[in-house]
């Protein structure tokens, strides 16, 4: 009897199972966004910051999920550096930013992507300058970058 009355509730709604999540998903402020789909600083993360200096101009960076103090703070310096920030990585993004090695920083190492850490950010940000990326400020070096490291740093660094 309670599913012949969900049933005819259904039906004399007009709304499917499909039509109740969306309206879920829209009552509890869940907004999505398309992978390519770059987004402003002030929807990113609430806060608005204005790029002060150009030195990360041009580049595309995704900062991955962490601890949220010090992911706010890697965006705004990011962000304050002229850096475009996405939240959804794909083929223009120039840079990956990892905070944790967690099971998306676990993919993205078996997919051969360099992962860089926050402290890249926050260097460039103290020197306001673009600091030339070495094995240090890696979290994960892909195939390709360890031939170019391996051409510039010896095994100290």
């Amino acid at each position: 009897s309670q599913k012949a009355d969900l049933l005819n509730n259904l039906q004399d709604n007009k709304s499917g199972i499909g039509d109740r999540k969306r309206k879920l998903g829209q009552q509890t402020g869940r907004r999505t966004r398309g992978a390519a789909q770059m987004i402003g600083d002030a929807e990113f993360t609430g806060n608005n910051y204005e790029a002060k200096y150009d030195v990360l101009k041009g580049m595309e960076i995704c900062v991955l999920p962490g601890d949220p103090e010090h992911k706010r703070e890697t965006e705004r310096q990011a962000k304050e550096l002229g850096a475009t920030l996405v939240a959804n990585i794909d083929s223009l993004t120039t840079h990956i930013i990892g905070m944790r090695q967690d099971q998306r920083f676990k993919n993205l190492k078996l997919d051969d992507v360099d992962v860089i850490g926050r402290h890249w950010v926050s260097e460039c940000y103290e020197k306001k300058r673009l600091v030339e990326l070495a094995p240090r400020h890696m979290m994960h070096i892909s195939c390709a970058r360890k031939k170019e490291f391996r051409s510039l740093y010896d095994k100290f660094g």
